[in-house]
C-alpha cells in the first residue's frame, strides 16, 4: 500500500503535524500505507463495494502476479467472463525471442474471436499474467 501511495503522491496531500513532517512523515511506509487504505475505505463508504473494488484493481493491482499474496489476473479475469460466457479465454503464443538463457514470450489473449489483450514474459506464464493484466484494465476504464 505504502508503494502505491508513493506512485499516486498521496503524501503530498497529507496534513501532518510540524514534527511530522519535518523528520519525513510524507514518505514513511506506515502513515502512506494508512492513507491508501483510508482512501480505499472512503471510496468503500460512498460509493460501495463495486467501487473500491474497481479503484483497487486500477490503482493497486499492476506488477502483481498470482503468488505471495499477489493477485492472480488470469483468474480475476476468468471469474469475470464466467458470469456471462460459457466461451473460454484463449492464450496464444504469438511470438518466442531471445536467445535460450533469456527467452522472451509474447501472448495474445482472445475471447470468442476478439482480442482482449496482449503480454510479455521472461516465461509464458508471466506473458499471460501481463495479457490477462491489460484486459482487466481496459474492463475498469469501461466501466
Amino acid at each position: 500500500m505504502a508503494e502505491r501511495s508513493r506512485a499516486l503522491r498521496i503524501g503530498d496531500f497529507l496534513f501532518l503535524g510540524k514534527g511530522e513532517d519535518q523528520t519525513g512523515g510524507r514518505e514513511r511506509d506506515s502513515i502512506l500505507a494508512d492513507a491508501m487504505e483510508s482512501i480505499i475505505g472512503a471510496i468503500f463508504i460512498d460509493g460501495g463495494f463495486e467501487a473500491a473494488k474497481k479503484f483497487t484493481l486500477f490503482n493497486c493491482a499492476d506488477g502483481l502476479d498470482g503468488r505471495n499474496g499477489q493477485l492472480d489476473y488470469k483468474t480475476l479475469l476468468q471469474e469475470y467472463y464466467q458470469k456471462f460466457s460459457k466461451i473460454p479465454l484463449k492464450y496464444e503464443l504469438v511470438k518466442e525471442s531471445g536467445p535460450a538463457h533469456e527467452k522472451n514470450y509474447t501472448v495474445r489473449l482472445t475471447h470468442n474471436g476478439d482480442t482482449l489483450g496482449g503480454g510479455t514474459g521472461r516465461n509464458k506464464k508471466e506473458a499471460q499474467q501481463r495479457a490477462a493484466f491489460e484486459a482487466l484494465k481496459k474492463i475498469n476504464k469501461k466501466n
